[in-house]
């Protein structure tokens, strides 16, 4: 009679209780995803067997690889391309998986409200940076000077900028006077007191030496002379 009282005391023992499904313990150490890794040895979801510690991580949303932070490395960052070519816009970065609709990874457009505006783009000579290289219009401006006397050369200390020829402008800064058309380079020298052709000598080769003639005999002193290109008062040729 004891000894039966005794075998169903030691079946209703709390302590002699097989640990049924719940208990913390056992769900920590169990592996449940069969993932290779229970609660306890890091695995931030254990029904999930795509995640676990060293899990790749994919661009979903969900912390694969259990390090707390999600998505890292696989996210991308994207940037509006409103006029579609190409190019996007340095100011409206998305961080993404996929690129967004009208969205690209290049992110170098100076005017992404223009698609002929962006790197690489053909410069017009407008005022406008066409291909984002921060100038305007580089090698299609070009210095002209001014041509008041209409002789085809232009003063070099007055000069403008611009894309095109204006009318009064010329390319060549040669012009050594040019308030006369009788004075620019190459042009024949005259006896007019004038650097006509520019070189920098006045009436070169075109004066004669002359005598002064005191007694207006018409015989002039050696030693008293003036190169002129007419007879100055006062002298003879002789």
């Amino acid at each position: 009679m004891w000894s039966i009282f005794l075998v169903a005391l030691a079946c209703t023992n709390p302590a002699n209780e097989s640990a049924k499904p719940g208990d913390t313990a056992l769900d920590a150490a169990a592996d449940a995803d069969a993932d290779g890794f229970s609660v306890t040895e890091g695995d931030c979801d254990d029904a999930d067997a795509t995640v676990a510690p060293g899990a790749a991580e994919l661009c979903d949303g969900v912390d694969q690889d259990c390090d707390g932070t999600i998505d890292e490395d696989v996210l991308d960052t994207w940037y509006a391309d409103a006029d579609g070519d190409g190019f996007g816009d340095p100011a409206a970065p998305v961080t993404a998986c996929d690129a967004p609709d009208d969205h690209v990874q290049t992110a170098n457009d100076c005017d992404d409200a223009d698609p002929e505006i962006h790197p690489g783009a053909v410069e017009i000579c407008d005022g406008i940076d066409q291909d984002c290289d921060g100038t305007i219009d580089e090698e299609l401006v070009r210095t002209f000077y001014a041509d008041t006397d209409g002789d085809g050369y232009g003063d070099p200390s007055n000069t403008q900028e611009a894309c095109d020829l204006e009318e009064g402008w010329v390319t060549d800064a040669g012009d050594c006077d040019d308030a006369t058309a009788e004075a620019y380079p190459g042009r024949p020298e005259s006896c007019d007191e004038l650097d006509n052709d520019c070189d920098g000598i006045v009436d070169e080769g075109m004066t004669t030496t002359f005598y002064e003639d005191r007694d207006a005999d018409g015989y002039g002193v050696d030693g008293s002379t003036e190169a002129a290109c007419s007879v100055p008062t006062g002298y003879a040729p002789l």
